[in-house]
């Protein structure tokens, strides 16, 4: 776990998760749904206000992408693949930075792809670029779901 730290970092801290999804949808398990910055601050964190907690029960993977962006679609069925191997645990949500740029400004997302994993009680950790399948699974077991011997 000590080794994925160099590429994640801290962007803000969130308090215990309480409330569930508050926006009156419920999300499908096993996929990747599209969310726009204004669904974020309901069903994940109001950044709008720095008191606010994280408003789900489940760990959340969040990937900032641009239809425009090649390492973007490459990552896409990779998400898809992993919505469904973790539906029962991890919620996965996108957000093009090109109509939501309130959430891209405010979350320093300066590159596409990023990925912002967010876990109830804990500080959310961001990753820039491509990952490899085998380096989400592994950041997903470790810091999300705290597995210990994750493969």
């Amino acid at each position: 776990m000590r080794k994925l730290i160099p590429f994640l970092f801290v962007l803000l801290i969130f308090g215990t998760a309480s409330a569930q999804n508050q926006s009156g949808k419920k999300s499908e398990e096993g996929t990747v749904k599209m969310i726009t910055q204004d669904e974020f601050k309901k069903m994940i964190f109001d950044y709008s206000d720095t008191t606010a907690l994280y408003k789900g029960k489940k760990c959340v993977v969040v990937d900032f992408y641009a239809d425009w962006c090649g390492p973007c679609r490459k990552l896409a069925p990779i998400m898809e693949e992993l919505a469904k191997k973790y539906a029962n645990d991890v919620i996965f949500y996108k957000i093009n930075v090109d109509y939501n740029k309130e959430i891209a400004q405010i979350f320093d997302i300066r590159n596409i792809p990023s990925l912002l994993f967010v876990k109830a009680k804990e500080r959310p950790s961001k990753m820039i670029g491509l990952p490899t399948k085998s380096e989400l699974v592994k950041i997903i077991d470790t810091v999300l779901l705290g597995k210990e011997d994750a493969e």
